[in-house]
């Protein structure tokens, strides 16, 4: 599994999505492991916040516990820099805890942090509470339980004395890049909060040459505007993305993980997912020649089995029975899987190590098999993203079926997923999860390919849905099996499901929809 990089630098609470904010641009050539104190880099242009010109925050307002006054992204990818500062007010008790403790996340590998002021504004007196000794460095891996380390710090600060009304406003520039990237930057900027913003900017400045791609995800409310740089920013184009009095956005517990609800833009120097595809090639390119370890492992395997199908179930099992899951995703290990020889000799692995050792175990056995990338929430929602490494988080092997005419089709493959356990059977029944969709990792391809499970390993699932209304029952018939085909083709049939419903608690629409009988 991929770790889930940040889309927002927002202060102190960090809303993760599936995104990097990274400056994928080359490797740092100093890093640490402390945060610097310093002044903004000149290409920042900074917004001065004087405690006169502070919005005031409507009472009504008072209900979400902290009011954004200014949330400023700048990103120089000329400079390897982002650049963060966020003002807010402390509006209600509730939210004293939360808003007095900041932190700012970087990955020592590559990164350096820089931490330019920390204020305190108090009935219109500024308060410098920048303090490196009180800024304490920790490693939370955060990642633990799922068997994932990454290696990032948190830099962290409790502030004293902080009160209901008090404005916090501080700044910070994380410098450097992840090296795995190649060369290529990409980012999403988020405006959705569930709070009001009342002043969003986001500032993007590109060197002459380097062309971004950028799609936009829902209703922003932002206006973009694109500038020649003057001065020390000759040779670039400036984007701004600007707005203010941002509403709040209402966040649905229920909806599906690939319904977008915090709009945001997507930026990237990705155009297609052939760029993905030449970007990732090199990254899980089999050792050549297969090594001798690989080679015997292969062969003890499979020894007196006869069939492409057998051998492919013997290797497929191994890896997913005796290669534990465990990742280490510290610096270029976000994406760059490890060798598979080292994989075999420590027998641990995540998603990307576990598929290429599978990868040349199949190839040691003369099996043709490639790593395919996917993201097991948007699913086939990716095919609307702007095309980049973010729209993965997960690996599994593809394996090309022979076909008789020598034609391939994008659907015409074996999908097998060696983090998965105990699965038993030839490959006609080996299931998987409804993953929808992949990018096969394969010279020349340039599309999303659609992930097929076997006719065998295919779910069956029947619907009936009963309305249970002051005590009567009331059978309601409702046409399932249409939308079982649309929820995808993994489904061959239609799972019982029987719903029980008060009269009090269905809705006025609801009442109206269904005729009793």
């Amino acid at each position: 599994m991929f770790p889930i990089p940040v889309l927002l630098r927002f202060h102190h609470i960090i809303r993760w999505f599936p995104c990097v904010s990274a400056l994928a641009i080359g490797a740092c050539a100093c890093v640490a492991a402390v945060p610097r104190f310093a002044a903004p880099d000149a290409w920042v242009d900074r917004i001065e916040t004087a405690p006169v010109t502070l919005p005031v925050t409507p009472p009504d307002d008072a209900v979400y516990g902290v009011d954004y006054l200014l949330w400023d992204q700048q990103v120089h990818l000329g400079e390897e820099a982002s650049y963060h500062h966020t003002v807010y007010r402390i509006v209600n008790g509730g939210s004293l805890q939360s808003g007095s403790r900041l932190t700012w996340n970087f990955d020592p590998s590559c990164e350096n942090l820089t931490i330019h002021h920390l204020r305190v504004i108090r009935n219109g007196h500024v308060q410098d509470r920048l303090d490196p000794a009180r800024i304490q460095v920790i490693r939370q891996e955060t990642d633990l339980d799922r068997h994932l380390l990454n290696g990032r710090l948190t830099a962290l600060i409790h502030l004293d004395d902080v009160r209901v009304g008090d404005v916090l406003d501080f700044a910070s520039t994380v410098h450097g890049s992840n090296p795995v990237f190649g060369g290529r930057w990409f980012d999403s900027l988020g405006v959705g909060w569930p709070t009001p913003v009342r002043h969003r900017r986001a500032r993007v400045i590109v060197p002459d040459g380097r062309e971004l791609l950028y799609v936009e995800h829902g209703t922003t409310g932002l206006r973009l505007d694109k500038a020649r740089g003057h001065g020390s920013l000759a040779g670039t184009t400036v984007l701004t993305w600007e707005g203010r009095d941002l509403p709040a956005i209402s966040y649905e517990t229920d909806a599906p993980g690939w319904f977008v609800q915090w709009p945001f833009v997507q930026l990237g120097e990705f155009h297609t997912w052939a760029d993905v595809v030449d970007w990732a090639t090199p990254l899980y390119a089999q050792p050549d020649p297969v090594p001798a370890t690989i080679r015997e492992q292969a062969e003890l395997l499979t020894t007196g089995l006869t069939s492409e199908d057998s051998r492919i179930v013997a290797l497929l099992q191994f890896v997913q029975q005796d290669i534990r899951y465990l990742g280490f995703e510290l610096g270029e290990g976000t994406h760059r899987p490890t060798p598979p020889a080292e994989v075999l000799a420590r027998r641990f692995g995540d998603c990307k190590d576990k598929s290429v050792l599978l990868c040349a175990l199949l190839r040691a056995s003369g099996i043709t098999a490639y790593p395919a990338l996917l993201h097991t929430t948007w699913r086939s929602h990716v095919a609307d993203w702007a095309p980049s490494p973010l729209a993965f988080n997960h690996v599994i092997v593809a394996i090309p079926k022979p076909a008789a005419d020598g034609a391939r089709g994008r659907a015409d493959y074996w999908w097998v997923d060696p983090t998965l356990t105990f699965q038993a059977g030839d490959l006609e029944h080996h299931a998987l999860p409804y993953y929808q969709t992949a990018l096969v990792i394969r010279p020349g391809e340039d599309g999303l390919s659609d992930v097929i499970p076997p006719d065998r390993g295919r779910g069956a699932m029947t619907i009936i849905t009963v309305v249970d209304v002051l005590a009567s029952r009331y059978w309601i018939t409702i046409p399932v099996e249409e939308k079982a085909k649309q929820i995808g083709q993994v489904w061959g049939a239609v799972v019982t499901t029987c719903i029980w419903v008060p009269y009090m608690y269905m809705s006025q629409q609801v009442k109206e929809t269904f005729t009793l009988k």
